[in-house]
This record gives C-alpha cells, structure tokens and sequence, in this order.
C-alpha cells in the first residue's frame, strides 16, 4: 500500500479535548487511507496535548503542533492551511465530525471531473445532542464560475464537507481574519474562481452548540461580515461588471433571510436591544422593508409591554415550528434515515 499521504486534515483547537478526540476518529474511521491529520494546539494548556499523544501512538499519520501562546481562532487556522504540502486539504473543527466515506466520495468527484479544483459532499446540520437540523446540498453534480458563485450563495455547504486542491490557497490569498465566519469567505472566493464538484452524499456532520460562533453573535453574522465578504468578492478579476451586479442582488437577499432568522431567534430570545438595529438594517435590503417594519414595531411593544413580550414570543415559537414542519414535511422519511446515519456517527465509533 502507497503510504504517502495526498490529503492533509487541517484540525485547529483550543480546549476541547473529548470533542477533539471524537474529530480526530472520525478522520481516522475514513475509508480513503492516504491522508495526514494537522493539529494546531492554540495553547490549550490542558489534557489536549496528552489526548493527541495518546491517538498518535497508534496511528503514524497524526501530527501535533501547540503554539507557544494564543494566536486566535482565525491566525490558527491560517497557520494550518499555510503548512499544507499535500495535493488535497481539509478543514475540520475539533467540534464537527466527519462521516466515514467522505474522502473516499470527494476523490471520486475529482476522478469524474480532473478540472475541478475543490469537491464537496452535503453536510448534516445537527444539535450537540444529535437531533437533525437540517442538510445542505445541491441538486448538480458539477459547477463553473460564476454560476458556481451564484449558487454556493443562494444554497452554501459549510467548508467541513469540502476537499479542497493545494492551489487553491495561493489563488483565494489565505484567509481574511478580519471577517466571520471566515469559511463562508474563503468558499465563496473559490467558488468565484474556480470548478467545483458535488456529490449529494452525506459527508459530515457540523456541530450546532450554545458556544458556537453563529449561536451567538446575532446581528454581528452580517453586519459587517457579510458586507466585507460581499467586497471582497467584487475586487475578483474573473467577475464582469454585470456578474457584480448580480452577485451584489444576491448577496443583498441572503443577507435579508439571514437577519430575518436572526431577528426571529431574538424575539424568542426577548433581546429586544437587538430587534432595533436588525429592522433598521433589513428596511436597507431588497424586499426586507416590510420584514424590517413588523420587527420595528415588535420591539417597540414589547419594550412597552413585558405581558406582550411573553405573549409575543410564544406566538412566534410556535409560528416559526410550525413553519420548520412544514418545510420539511416532504423530507420527514429522508429526514428519518439522516437521524439514524447522525446516531450511527456521532461519537465517531470512538
């Protein structure tokens, strides 16, 4: 067997040493063999350093490098993206979970289309608990910029099912620190530049948890985030003037739903603080004036009223359930069959 490893996983970390041990299994538990696994330890101070130790003796192709101090989440995982030699690389966050024929799937894809430059599978949204979320995929299997572009907005798969080519780091210019979440990024300027293939498989599971970045920063997820990101992608060569215009709109309408969701989780959260910026931010967006007025008026009632809050926010909870039902009510079996792959999976066959 060729032991020479043409896949590195990039695997950045900080304090998280049971759920990094289930991250690095899950690599380890892949049906593609020819890999490496990159630990980048951001000076956890912790059990971490023995956890991977321990994994090591066992298997060769686990490397571990702990940072003399802090450098953050973004530098760190730079830092591991610019030590890549390989031909193919991934992310994996120490709290995500890869399914175990994700490797093996994104070769194929690249085997099937030689011109594509990074190959993604769908990606299961869960809870820490396991429930299903939801799932992101595509219905072609193949894509060129910028319909590629266009559709990674419109329909995004999160960067942990996704294996990228080496030239791809040179081409993107590493990662923008100075945006979250930096994978939507660095995604969306790929997919700018170059092929991508897709297979609808199931390949691994992204991790929703209290402490996660998106589960918190509210407002903070577009504004100003995504307005960078959006102008970061306008100074590509490859776009035409009428590509920008198009990408502005759609950049502008995902910014709209994303708010609108943000908007709904702060009713039920009672931050109504935060109701305020969000509607003056959505009446700016196409078709979010009306979205942005009934958020508006919301809060100012609910800053009046606490028994209207209360009542506010429950009305809600049950609407946006009831709305979540019936978005997925055609996919309830398929939703079934992903719950039973989410439990096969989930601790990684530790």
């Amino acid at each position: 067997m060729n032991n020479i490893p043409l896949i590195t996983t990039v695997i950045p970390t900080y304090r998280r040493p049971e759920q990094l041990r289930r991250a690095i299994q899950s690599v380890l538990n892949q049906t593609y063999p020819h890999f490496q696994i990159c630990i980048y330890d951001n000076a956890s101070g912790d059990e971490t350093a023995a956890v991977v130790a321990e994994l090591a003796k066992k298997d060769s192709r686990i490397h571990y490098y702990c940072h003399p101090q802090n450098i953050k989440s973004s530098p760190n995982f730079e830092y591991g993206m610019l030590q890549v030699k390989t031909p193919f690389f991934s992310f994996l966050s120490d709290d995500d979970i890869l399914l175990p024929e994700f490797y093996e799937t994104a070769m194929a894809g690249f085997d099937k289309h030689p011109e594509a430059s990074f190959s993604a599978g769908a990606v299961i949204d869960v809870t820490e608990k396991g429930r299903f979320i939801g799932i992101s995929k595509k219905s072609e299997e193949f894509y060129t910029p910028p319909q590629g572009l266009f559709e990674m907005i419109a329909s995004y798969i999160n960067w942990t099912g996704i294996l990228f080519r080496q030239e791809v780091i040179e081409a993107v210019g590493g990662i923008d620190k100075q945006v979250k979440p930096i994978d939507v990024d660095f995604v969306l300027k790929a997919a700018a530049r170059f092929s991508y293939a897709v297979s609808p498989k199931p390949c691994a599971l992204f991790i929703h948890h209290p402490a996660s970045y998106s589960g918190n920063c509210g407002l903070k997820l577009v504004s100003p985030s995504w307005f960078k990101i959006s102008e970061n992608l306008k100074k590509i060569d490859k776009l035409t003037e009428i590509d920008k215009e198009k990408l502005d709109f759609l950049m502008k309408c995902k910014m709209r739903n994303l708010l609108t969701s943000i908007g709904v989780q702060a009713i039920l959260q009672e931050k109504i603080d935060e109701m305020l910026p969000i509607a003056d931010l959505l009446r700016t967006l196409p078709k979010g004036k009306m979205r942005g007025k009934i958020i508006k008026k919301a809060a100012i009632f609910c800053k009046k009223s606490i028994i209207f809050q209360k009542v506010f926010s429950c009305f809600v909870g049950y609407s946006y359930k009831t709305f979540k039902y019936i978005k997925n009510y055609r996919a309830l079996s398929e939703n079934r069959s992903y719950t039973k792959l989410i439990e096969e999976n989930k601790c990684a066959k530790l």
